[in-house]
């Protein structure tokens, strides 16, 4: 029942005049494509093609962007990003992989792995307490790496990071 309630919902806020009224709450999984909203919070997965979301986008679940424009972001699950921009703050707890996509504020993690491919980040903030590793490809990081509890490494491959690495190497 879950499902066809989310599924509903998702419905709902696809509709123009729904999307620009208030923010929205979502439980199951949604697939939204070519929309905008204000702001958007999501219990279970959300799969975005084409789609803006202007201020916060909360998700607990999964979080999968397409060309996507967002504001500020936190997610608690996995996250997959391409060929998207993220205007706001980035706050992930869990997995993030990012492909071509534009960080235009900074970033925090709370999980033991990021990938950065053929992406523009500022700085990245790594708040996980084990060993985490970032992966940077082709990828230029405008601002320090810091990892809270000095267990961190950068594996870097043709990027350039224009701050300095903390607590990690």
């Amino acid at each position: 029942m879950k499902i066809q309630i989310g599924i509903l919902i998702a419905t709902l806020i696809t509709s123009p005049a729904f999307a620009q009224q208030k923010c929205a709450e979502v439980q199951g999984n949604m697939v939204v494509k070519k929309v905008t909203m204000k702001c958007l919070s999501v219990k279970g997965t959300a799969d975005f093609d084409h789609t803006t979301i202007l201020h916060d986008l909360q998700v607990k679940g999964t979080l999968s962007a397409n060309s996507a424009t967002l504001g500020s972001v936190n997610v608690t699950g996995k996250t997959s990003l391409h060929n998207s921009v993220i205007n706001g703050v980035t706050q992930i707890t869990g997995f993030l992989e990012a492909f071509d996509t534009t960080f235009k504020d900074k970033i925090q993690l709370l999980g033991p792995d990021a990938v950065f491919e053929n992406s523009k980040t500022k700085g990245i903030e790594v708040l996980e307490k084990a060993k985490s590793v970032i992966h940077l490809k082709n990828t230029t990081v405008d601002g320090d790496i810091v990892f809270t509890h000095q267990k961190g490494i950068v594996e870097n491959t043709n990027s350039t990071i224009q701050g300095k690495i903390i607590g990690g190497k």
